[in-house]
C-alpha cells in the first residue's frame, strides 16, 4: 500500500509540473501529503513506545547488580558458606576457583576424640589441607593413569573437567586455600540486623541509591558496630582510618566509625562516588574494597569494565582473594538476606533500635551521665557505639557536642506501640489550673501569629512575593538531624509540662514577622522548617552557613526560603505542631505536684530541663515566663513539675541528680 501511495505521489509530482493541473488534483495532492506525514508519526510514536517497554524483573536487584553467568558457581559456594557450613566446617578449595570444593574438614570429627583446643584445630585443619595438596601433586605428576586412581584421586580429578592439562594441575596444588563456615555468624547478623537496617535503608534512599546495599555490611562486620578488623577498619561499614578521616570523626574519646547512623551516612557518599566515576555498581562495590584508584587501575590495565573478566584473570599483589570475591560475596548476601526465611527457616529479627538524643552542652566524665540518667556502662555502650574504650576507663571525658542516646523509657514504648485509646483521669484542683495556664500558653501563640502576620501583611509592600520572604527564628537548642537518619526511625520522648507563673504574651516566644526575619519556638529543628517548606534540611543549612550536623540554638537567627510553600501555609503547619503538643500531654498524662528548683553555679534552663529532670525544655520555659533558657541567675527559683503517666504511671520529672 505503502509503494503504491508512493507511486501515485510521484505522479501527481509530474503531473503538477504542467501548468494545465487543476486545482482540484492539486488538493487531492496536499491531503495525500498530509495523511503520509500522520503516519509516519505513528510509525515513530509506535517504535518509541515499543523501545521504551523492556520485561521487568522479579528481582530488581538484577538492574544494578547483575552476577554473569560465568561466576553463578561463586556466588552459590558464598550462599553455601553463608547458610549451609556451620563453624564446624572448614571448605578445603581452591582460591582461583572457590566453587571447586576438594574436601569438607568436619572439625567434630576431632571432638569425638577428646577435648579440642585452638593447636589441636588448627593441626587437624591443616593436615586435612595437605591431604588435597598431596592428592593434587600427584595428579599433576603426569606418570598416572586414570583408570587407576582411587575414589578420592578420581573425585578431585574430575573437578579439573575431562582432561586437564597438566599445567593447570600444577598451579592448583599451589592454590589450596581453606575457608571456615559462616552459617551461625550470618544468622545473627541476620538478627542484628533488625536494629538498623530501615535506618540505613532510609538514608540510602534519601542519597538516592539502590536499596541492597543496605545489605552490604553483612559482608563487611554482620552488623555489628563494635566490630574491628585486623586492618584496623572499625563499625558496621568497615571503615579503615585512613578513608573514615575524610567522612567522620576519629578521636581518642569517639570514634564515629563506629556509629550506625553517621558511618551509614559516609559509607553512602562513598559509594556515590564510586558509581559517579566508574559508572558500574558492581565495579563501585570492588572499589569499596579495593579502592577507587586501584579499580580504576584495573579497568585501564585490562582495557574492560566486565567485572567477571576481572575477576577471572586480573592479578596483582593488592588484588587478592578477598577482592577477587568481594563482589560475588555480597550477590550471595543480597540473596539470603533478602529471604532469609528460605536458608534459615523462622527467624525473628532484632526490633528496631529506639532512643532519644541529647546534645550534650559541655564535657562531661562517665559517672556523671550514667548518674544523671539512671543506666549502666553497659546500655549506654550498646546505644553509643562511638564511644571508645577511653572514656569507659575513665580516661576521657564525653566532649562537648556529643549526641548523647539515652533509652526509651519502657513505659513510653509500651505506650508508643499501644493502639487502644484511654479516658482522660479526671485532674482536678491544681492539675486544672496547671491545664488552663497550658491552654493560655497555647492560646497566646496562636493569637500572637495572627497578629503578627496581620500587621505583617498591611506593612509589606504587595509586590513582594510570598518567594523572596525570609524568616528567621530563634529557640531552643535542637537536634538538626532531618532526612534519613536512624534517629528519624525513633520514637520522641512523650510531651510534659511543667507547671509555673501564667504565661502571658510579653513573656511568650513571638511568632511576629519582622523585616525579614521571624523567632524559632523550642523544639523545632531544621527538619521540622525542611518538612514545611517542602525542602531538604541542607539547602537550609547552606542558606544559614550552617555545617553538617551544626545544632540550633535559642536566639539564633535562621533565614528560611518561601518558593514553595507560603508563608501563611507555613504558619499553620508549624503551629499545627506545637498544639499537638499540648494535646499529647493533655492525653497521656497528670500532674500530682510541683517542686522548687533553684538554679546553681554554672547552670542553665537547659541543664535543669535535661540533665536534672526529664522535663522538655520549651515547657519549661513557657510556664516559667523565660525567653531566653542561658539567661538565668544563681539563685534563681524555676518551678517543675512532677509528670506521671496516666497509662503507666511513670513519672517523667524525678530528679536524677545532686
Amino acid at each position: 500500500m505503502i509503494r503504491m501511495d508512493l507511486k501515485h505521489i510521484s505522479q501527481t509530482r509530474k503531473e503538477s509540473s504542467h501548468p494545465e493541473l487543476s486545482s482540484e488534483r492539486m488538493a487531492k495532492f496536499l491531503q495525500l501529503v498530509t495523511h503520509m506525514k500522520r503516519f509516519v508519526l505513528f510509525i515513530f510514536l509506535v517504535v518509541t513506545v515499543l523501545a521504551c517497554i523492556h520485561p521487568v524483573s522479579g528481582n530488581e536487584s538484577t538492574d544494578f547488580f547483575p552476577t554473569p553467568a560465568g561466576l553463578e558457581d561463586q556466588v552459590s559456594f558464598w550462599v553455601d558458606v553463608f547458610t549451609r557450613y556451620s563453624i564446624n566446617h572448614q571448605i578445603i578449595h581452591d582460591a582461583d576457583r572457590p566453587e571447586r570444593v576438594y574436601r569438607i574438614a568436619d572439625l567434630r570429627d576431632l571432638q569425638k576424640l577428646g577435648e579440642v583446643t585452638r593447636d589441636k584445630r588448627e593441626a587437624f585443619v591443616e593436615s586435612e589441607r595437605r591431604k588435597v595438596v598431596s592428592i593434587l601433586k600427584k595428579l599433576a605428576s603426569g606418570n598416572i593413569d586414570v583408570a587407576h586412581l582411587s575414589g578420592e584421586e578420581a573425585r578431585l580429578y574430575r573437578l579439573f573437567g575431562e582432561k586437564p592439562s597438566r599445567k593447570v594441575l600444577l598451579r592448583a596444588f599451589k592454590r589450596v586455600r581453606v575457608q571456615g563456615g559462616m552459617k551461625e555468624a550470618f544468622r545473627d547478623g541476620i538478627v542484628r540486623s533488625g536494629r538498623y537496617i530501615d535506618g540505613i535503608q532510609e538514608i540510602l534512599n534519601e542519597h538516592g541509591l539502590p536499596e541492597e546495599l543496605a545489605f552490604l555490611p553483612h559482608v563487611e562486620s554482620s552488623f555489628n558496630p563494635h566490630a574491628r578488623s585486623k586492618y584496623g577498619a572499625a563499625g558496621i561499614w568497615q571503615f579503615t582510618r585512613s578513608t573514615g578521616r575524610y567522612y567522620l570523626k576519629i578521636r581518642r574519646e569517639v570514634d564515629e566509625r563506629c556509629d550506625p547512623v553517621l558511618s551509614t551516612q559516609a559509607a553512602a557518599r562513598l559509594l556515590k562516588t564510586n558509581y559517579r566515576a566508574l559508572d558500574s555498581w558492581p565495579l563501585a562495590i570492588m572499589a569499596y574494597n579495593y579502592g577507587l584508584r586501584g579499580i580504576q587501575y584495573t579497568v585501564r590495565k585490562i582495557g574492560t569494565k566486565d567485572v567477571e573478566k576481572i575477576i577471572r584473570t586480573y592479578r596483582s599483589r593488592r588484588f587478592g582473594f578477598a577482592s577477587r570475591n568481594f563482589y560475588t560475596e555480597f550477590i550471595a548476601a543480597v540473596r539470603v538476606a533478602q529471604s532469609p526465611e528460605t536458608y534459615f527457616g523462622d527467624i525473628e529479627l532484632d526490633p528496631p533500635l529506639r532512643f532519644k538524643t541529647v546534645i550534650l552542652p559541655a564535657h562531661q566524665p562517665l559517672d556523671s551521665v550514667l548518674a544523671a540518667y539512671e543506666m549502666t556502662a553497659e546500655t549506654l555502650k550498646d546505644l553509643n557505639p562511638a564511644l571508645r574504650p577511653t572514656v569507659f576507663r575513665k580516661e576521657r571525658m564525653i566532649p562537648k557536642g556529643y549526641r548523647l542516646r539515652l533509652p526509651m523509657p519502657e513505659s513510653v514504648l509500651a505506650m508508643a506501640e499501644s493502639s487502644n485509646t484511654r479516658e482522660d483521669e479526671d485532674n482536678t484542683g491544681f492539675i486544672s489550673s496547671l491545664t488552663d495556664k497550658l491552654k493560655t500558653w497555647v492560646g497566646i501563640l496562636l493569637a500572637s501569629s495572627r497578629e503578627g502576620r496581620s500587621s505583617q501583611e498591611t506593612a509589606e509592600d504587595s509586590s513582594l512575593s510570598e518567594s523572596n520572604k525570609t524568616v528567621s527564628m530563634a529557640g531552643v537548642s535542637a537536634d538538626d538531624d532531618s532526612r534519613a537518619t536512624l534517629d528519624d526511625v525513633t520514637e520522641r520522648s512523650p510531651t510534659t509540662f511543667a507547671d509555673g507563673a501564667t504565661p502571658t504574651a510579653s513573656t511568650m516566644p513571638s511568632l511576629e514577622i519582622r523585616g525579614t526575619s521571624l523567632v524559632v519556638l523550642p523544639e523545632e529543628t531544621l527538619g521540622h522548617y525542611a518538612d514545611w517548606l517542602e525542602v531538604s534540611a541542607q539547602s537550609l543549612r547552606r542558606l544559614n552557613g550552617l555545617r553538617f550536623r551544626q545544632p540550633i540554638y535559642v536566639g539564633q537567627e535562621l533565614r528560611l526560603t518561601f518558593h514553595r510553600v507560603q508563608l501563611g501555609t507555613f504558619e499553620e503547619k508549624r503551629l499545627a505542631f506545637h498544639k499537638a503538643l499540648l494535646d499529647e500531654f493533655l492525653c497521656k498524662y497528670r500532674i500530682d505536684e510541683s517542686r522548687i528548683h533553684t538554679i546553681r553555679s554554672g547552670e542553665t534552663l537547659w541543664t535543669v530541663a535535661n540533665q536534672r529532670y526529664d522535663v522538655p525544655l520549651w515547657l519549661l520555659m513557657a510556664c516559667n515566663g523565660v525567653k531566653d533558657p542561658n539567661r538565668v541567675t544563681p539563685g534563681q527559683a524555676v518551678i517543675v513539675p512532677v509528670v506521671q503517666s496516666i497509662d503507666a504511671g511513670y513519672r517523667r520529672a524525678v530528679e536524677i541528680g545532686n
